[in-house]
């Protein structure tokens, strides 16, 4: 195959062209799985139509393949059926809780609407109905009766158990996000330390292979309300060179993935591209940093003895609407416990299915959805740590390099900064870092 028609159909793909993964061979251990990019250009309603409609198929399709929705019925038809056991597969188009308990749900799909109940009586039923989001695809289970649903067992689409592989030898992941370079409590002792670890001959720093930033790495300018006053580099370009000069400091034989997020100087609509060239060309001359969208998913270390392992990595911007206006998960821990969170988006096989939650923009097929189940999903955002495995994805919340902001204060964050967390892929073992001086 010609390898102009090879680079068509990887970007056809959603796969990101680069000289390992053209020629066949990875001398880097880093293979981009999958960067969903988005053309610019104006955009119509119509596409927005077009891309719900699309998402919906595709959800459907997901629950399809559970056996306890093999025989799911159309809305429409439904309510004609008068039957105990009945299937459908339905988008939340409105929720509501009475005082009493019970829990109404308008359920639409492409066929129509319909009204379906929840009984105060299912208290075991009610406690997974308060995990319900608007517009996210879900199994139901239940029986019509005078045109009403009654809902009897809700059917996520969910992620299937998994076993992640192992290496044979000691091979260490780093991940962090949120450094935030440029402002003015950015933590530069403790990422200088970090970056001095990095360099120790020590039994575990020598071993970290790969170091993953998941988006914010500078503090950007204009991001919310006087920030100006907050920086301490007011150009976001000498964030960038700044940035760069600590990037230089890692040594060669570790690979480097950055993500972007909003206060990298790209759009604020997913899927974000890459850190353009324009706003950091230092880091474009660095040989081992491997510049990604948001999100993106990674292989790392495939090597003949081992297949490698995918990470998920996504900012984490859509974890502020969740936590907000999905009382379960606040009540689960809210911002200090993005594990839950992420667990959330993996049951629903898809990082922000309420339309607004997370501002996307229009694409088919939708950049959010989770296809390939991740062996690891890396977020940050939340500036605080915190890990967990849910059917055997491990799921990574990283810390920060930045002290509390006053537009953090305003929020109630509690940034849990200065930490690095290792994940050993010999043995898929933890292990946190902490370089946070106040300790």
């Amino acid at each position: 195959m010609e390898k102009a028609d090879k680079i068509k159909q990887m970007l056809e793909k959603g796969i990101v062209p680069t000289v390992d993964n053209i020629n066949n061979s990875n001398k880097t251990g880093v293979d981009i799985v999958h960067a969903p990019e988005y053309i610019p250009h104006k955009v119509n309603v119509k596409e927005f139509h077009e891309a719900n409609r699309e998402k919906f198929t595709t959800m459907k399709n997901l629950l399809m393949n559970r056996s306890e929705l093999q025989n799911a019925v159309s809305i429409s038809r439904a309510p004609q059926m008068e039957s105990k056991d009945v299937t459908v597969i339905g988008m939340v188009f409105e929720k509501t809780k009475f005082p009493t308990g019970t829990i109404r749900l308008e359920l639409e799909d492409l066929s129509g609407k319909m009204v379906a109940i929840i009984s105060k009586k299912n208290e075991e039923l009610l406690k997974k109905a308060e995990f319900i989001a608007k517009d996210e695809v879900i199994g139901f289970i239940g029986g019509c009766s005078k045109g009403i649903f009654f809902i009897n067992d809700i059917v996520w689409p969910d992620v299937p158990q998994k076993n992640l592989p192992t290496t044979k030898e000691d091979v260490y992941v780093a991940f962090l996000a949120d450094i935030h370079v440029g402002s003015k409590v950015f933590l530069k002792e403790e990422f200088e330390s970090f970056l001095k670890w990095l360099n120790d001959d020590n039994d575990i720093s020598k071993k970290v292979k790969y170091i993953l930033m998941c988006g914010d790495v500078v503090d950007g300018v204009g991001i919310y309300p006087q920030q100006d006053k907050e920086l301490e580099i007011t150009d976001i370009y000498e964030q960038f060179k700044a940035l760069a000069k600590y990037i230089k400091q890692i040594p060669k034989d570790k690979q480097i993935i950055i993500s972007a997020s909003d206060h990298d100087g790209v759009r604020i609509e997913d899927p974000r591209p890459r850190i353009p060239k324009h706003l950091a060309p230092d880091l474009y001359d660095v040989d081992n940093i491997h510049l990604v969208t948001n999100p993106s998913i990674i292989k790392l270390h495939k090597v003949d003895s081992y297949p490698g392992i995918n990470v998920l990595m996504y900012h984490g911007d859509s974890f502020d609407y969740y936590i907000n206006n999905v009382e379960a998960l606040r009540l689960a821990g809210g911002y200090d416990k993005g594990s839950e969170v992420i667990k959330f988006f993996l049951q629903r096989r898809h990082l922000s299915p309420t339309y607004g939650g997370q501002e996307v923009l229009p694409m088919k097929p939708d950049p959010l959805v989770l296809h390939q189940i991740p062996d690891v999903v890396h977020t940050g955002h939340i500036h605080k740590s915190d890990i967990g495995t849910y059917k055997g994805t491990i799921m990574i919340c990283s810390s920060c390099f930045q002290g509390r902001t006053s537009y953090q204060e305003k929020l109630g964050h509690h940034p849990d900064p200065g930490k690095v967390i290792l994940l050993n892929l010999k043995n898929m073992k933890i292990k946190i870092l902490d370089f946070n001086k106040e300790v």
